[in-house]
């Protein structure tokens, strides 16, 4: 039965429960509201159980956890509290748990990669789930993608995560991870072994100390977002390895000395945030937005090199990329006149010289 994607208003009716032969059951998005009702239970072929993107309220009721035939539940966005029922974890067919984007809260329990050996996607960003990741995670081999986004994890992201060989995105972002410690980033090294991982997201967090340079060896990596951290040192001098970046974020950190010369090897790169660190020297050639070349980037909408030690004039070829929007260069070291091309900028919303 798939009902997504329609306007169906009211409560899921009670009398679903009779439907002993349903395998999959879609109920979003739509407009639903109220509880879900604990006749869900009755359903005992159910495979896949799909309520995201409603409004539905109240606890997840744990007669879900009788239905040893599930193997897919999804239920988030809605309005859901509570913890997850403890049932649910032990449920050796589940292969996608997402709970995203509601108010539930809880620890992870200590074996959850034990009890839930096929889980392939776990999704539980945007609640308010705390303690730390646990160890036993590896042990879900199968998990090809891990959110556990904006919640309240903190303590040491386990050393050995490299054990998930299949892992494609990993959204450790918005917790409370870490301690600025010389620790906090050991298991990047393990990462390497993650052969697709395509996505790496530890914004917002307490990482410290420096980046470890075996974070170059991800190549298959296309988002790397390191954002307003306390990571300290250098860029690795090799980041041009991971050529298939489209975005790197390391703004908000405290990353030293000059930008690596490799960075021009990111052919593919869309998106680079380097703003508010201690980064000095030059601009390099080989990346593009320099003194003789910033111009070429004709299409640019944004352009961010605040808060770091550049030096100089402000560069009249500035002017050039006529779809600018956003200007920032506030936080230098910049002098001389303001060049008469920014009246070109017919586009330009902010503009930050300061």
């Amino acid at each position: 039965m798939n009902l997504a994607d329609n306007g169906l208003v009211a409560k899921i009716p009670a009398e679903l429960g009779s439907l002993k032969k349903l395998v999959t059951l879609f109920l979003g998005p739509n407009n639903l509201t109220g509880k879900i009702p604990h006749s869900v239970g009755n359903l005992s072929s159910l495979q896949c159980f799909y309520v995201s993107y409603n409004h539905i309220e109240g606890n997840i009721p744990n007669e879900l956890g009788q239905i040893t035939s599930l193997t897919v539940l999804t239920m988030g966005p809605n309005n859901l509290v509570g913890s997850i029922p403890s049932n649910l974890y032990n449920m050796s067919s589940i292969t996608v748990l997402s709970v995203s984007q509601n108010q539930l809260l809880g620890k992870l329990p200590a074996n959850i990669g034990l009890t839930l050996p096929n889980l392939q996607i776990f999704g539980i960003g945007m609640n308010q789930f705390s303690g730390s990741i646990p160890l036993s995670m590896t042990n879900a081999s199968h998990l090809e993608i891990v959110d556990i986004s904006a919640n309240s994890f903190a303590g040491q992201v386990p050393i050995n995560l490299g054990d998930l060989k299949g892992l494609q995105r990993l959204n450790l972002e918005l917790n409370f991870l870490g301690n600025n410690s010389s620790k906090d980033l050991a298991f990047i090294t393990s990462l390497s072994n993650c052969s697709n991982l395509q996505a790496l997201s530890l914004a917002d967090n307490n990482f410290g100390d420096v980046l470890p340079s075996t974070i170059v060896n991800i190549s298959t990596l296309g988002d790397l977002s390191l954002g307003r951290n306390q990571i300290s040192g250098r860029i690795p001098a090799d980041i041009g390895n991971l050529v298939n970046l489209h975005i790197l974020g390391a703004d908000a950190n405290l990353f030293s000395g000059s930008i690596p010369i490799s960075f021009g090897k990111l052919q593919k790169l869309q998106a680079l945030y380097l703003h508010r660190n201690m980064l000095s020297g030059h601009i390099p050639q080989s990346l593009g937005p320099l003194p003789t070349e910033v111009g070429q980037l004709k299409n640019v909408g944004a352009l961010d090199v605040s808060e770091n030690k550049l030096s100089g004039e402000i560069l009249w070829k500035i002017g050039q990329c006529l779809s600018l929007e956003i200007l920032y260069i506030q936080g230098n070291f910049l002098q001389g006149p303001i060049p008469l091309s920014l009246a070109s900028l017919r586009g330009i919303q902010y503009l930050d010289l300061s």
